[in-house]
């Protein structure tokens, strides 16, 4: 595990089931000490947000009913500024820069691995289909 002061507090979100098992593994063997809760159900994981503080979602973009970008929408419409890296097996279809406008730190293609997921959390990466905004949460916060 990465030494850190705290523990990164996680939403996973999925609506497939099998899809968010293997993305709750991969969070995991990132490494990163972290608390992970799953869900996957949309309208669910905006109760969570609102009701929790976390310092991360991960979302796949294509949801039963809905998609990331409107979750990601809502989330700010709460005034909830946490953000969101985005799974989707169709990601190189997306608007990524959308989806980093309105708060994505990452957009990575399904299937997601743990050093993927590291390289968006810590904002470094080598991978050709992986959009990012720089953003490093594991750095000191202000």
């Amino acid at each position: 595990m990465l030494n850190l002061e705290w523990t990164m507090k996680v939403l996973v979100l999925d609506d497939i089931k099998t899809d968010l098992m293997m993305l709750y593994i991969q969070m995991i063997q990132t490494g990163i000490e972290m608390s992970i809760t799953q869900c996957d159900d949309a309208d669910e994981a905006l109760r969570l947000l609102q009701q929790e503080s976390f310092d991360l979602v991960v979302s796949d973009y294509f949801l039963n009913y809905t998609d990331a970008t409107q979750v990601i929408e809502t989330t700010r419409q709460m005034g909830n500024k946490v953000p969101f890296i985005v799974v989707s097996s169709r990601a190189e279809e997306l608007l990524p820069q959308k989806l980093l406008d309105i708060g994505a730190i990452a957009v990575l293609q399904k299937p997601v691995s743990s050093r993927s997921l590291l390289a968006a959390i810590t904002g470094i990466s080598n991978n050709p289909i992986f959009i990012h905004s720089g953003t490093n949460l594991l750095e000191p916060r202000p």
